[in-house]
């Protein structure tokens, strides 16, 4: 698959003219290439067969959120106790911040001469899996994990274990109101929402006493109840970060969007990245009530707005 694609890559590259292609592949001992290495270096072969320039970054371990693997590592120390790990827990590489990966990429658009050229841009750090797992638990201020490696290849239960543990607690839902919160409140389970703001109150959180500084406008550093404005990009999003104890953290996204049949869809993101077993179990508890509060205020704000409403709301979960 590796290969076909790289030579559609080629042949797309040929017909729109391009004479320069960077391309990020994997770092490893030219003598003991794995299956996956062993390809990935093929196709860098293979992009510079087409007649453009091709600079090649060769990077190991990729450490950043969004990354597979930093979200992997995330996963594993907060959700594992003791983890029964394959063999490659202690196998070594080169780690690298995707901050720097960015620089590099970036600096290669502003060096012409490094056209043609293959940089290594492994991290100075030679380290094991296993330290990884134990430098991330320091900084996160968590519980050091006891790691097992087990002898045998476990590769099919690793990738079962890695879908089973990976955060994915995110639910897709509609709708943007800008006047949320304060007197306004939350349009549906007022009740539910001064109860959740009394407990954070009784832990000695901000509660729901803060209210908004302003009815109809908000900027970033507002506080609305015990959510913090963290980005507005008018019209179309409003992202909330929550200030209430809890055992991780919770993001309310709003988004509004024009279809391109005219209509307007509006949509409601509330993600939460909990912090140890404790936030997961936490999730697993509130998460059911969501989707019924999420649905109902919904349509209490589109009801508020006085429009016709063509379908949904619908909630759709990722994972």
């Amino acid at each position: 698959l590796d290969r076909r694609i790289a030579y559609s890559t080629v042949h797309a590259a040929r017909e729109a003219g391009v004479d320069w292609i960077l391309h990020f592949t994997g770092l490893g001992n030219p003598a003991h290439l794995s299956e996956q290495l062993r390809s990935r270096y093929e196709v860098g072969e293979i992009l510079a067969l087409g007649g453009a320039r091709v600079t090649q970054l060769r990077a190991s371990l990729v450490l950043g959120s969004g990354g597979a693997s930093f979200e992997m590592i995330q996963a594993f120390c907060g959700y594992l106790r003791i983890m029964f790990a394959p063999r490659w827990m202690d196998a070594r590489c080169q780690p690298i911040a995707i901050a720097n990966v960015v620089e590099y990429l970036a600096g290669c658009l502003e060096h012409p001469e490094t056209a043609g050229q293959v940089y290594e841009i492994g991290g100075p750090d030679v380290l094991t899996w296993r330290e990884l797992f134990r430098i991330y638990a320091d900084e996160a201020e968590l519980p050091q994990r006891l790691v097992l490696v087990l002898p045998m290849r476990i590769h099919r239960i690793s990738i079962w274990w890695m879908n089973l543990v990976t955060p994915v607690s995110v639910a897709l839902i509609r709708p943007l109101v800008e006047r949320i919160g304060g007197n306004t409140g939350w349009y549906f389970g007022t009740c539910l929402w001064r109860l959740r703001g009394f407990v954070d109150e009784l832990l000695g959180g901000p509660g729901l006493s803060r209210g908004r500084r302003h009815v109809d406008s908000v900027a970033v550093g507002d506080h609305l109840d015990f959510w913090r404005v963290v980005a507005v990009e008018e019209p179309c999003r409003l992202l909330l970060r929550a200030e209430m104890l809890a055992p991780g953290v919770a993001l309310l996204e709003f988004r509004v969007q024009v279809l391109p049949d005219g209509s307007t869809e509006l949509r409601m993101t509330p993600s939460f990245e909990p912090r140890g077993f404790a936030g997961r179990i936490y999730w697993w508890i509130i998460a059911p009530s969501h989707s019924l509060l999420f649905r109902s205020m919904l349509k209490q704000m589109v009801k508020a707005a006085g429009v016709r409403v063509l379908s949904g709301p619908s909630c759709v979960a990722d994972g």
